[in-house]
């Protein structure tokens, strides 16, 4: 399994091709997938799986885009 923590993407965004969709950012405080706020994902742990644009993780819980 490949998880990168979300901090240390370039910009905290998770963008793919073809339509260059945003899945995953950092944006005022918070994690956003796509258009959803986390309200209580935890930013410094949070990690993103390389290999699924939906499924992410925190200290505390694993994310199928913004379901705990």
């Amino acid at each position: 399994m490949n998880w990168k923590k979300l901090t240390d993407l370039t910009d905290h965004k998770v963008i793919k091709p073809p339509y260059n969709i945003t899945y995953w950012k950092i944006e005022n405080g918070k994690i956003w997938h796509q258009r959803k706020k986390l309200m209580k994902a935890d930013i410094e742990s949070f990690e993103v799986y390389e290999n699924h644009d939906f499924i992410a993780r925190d200290k505390n819980f694993v994310y199928f885009a913004w379901t705990k």
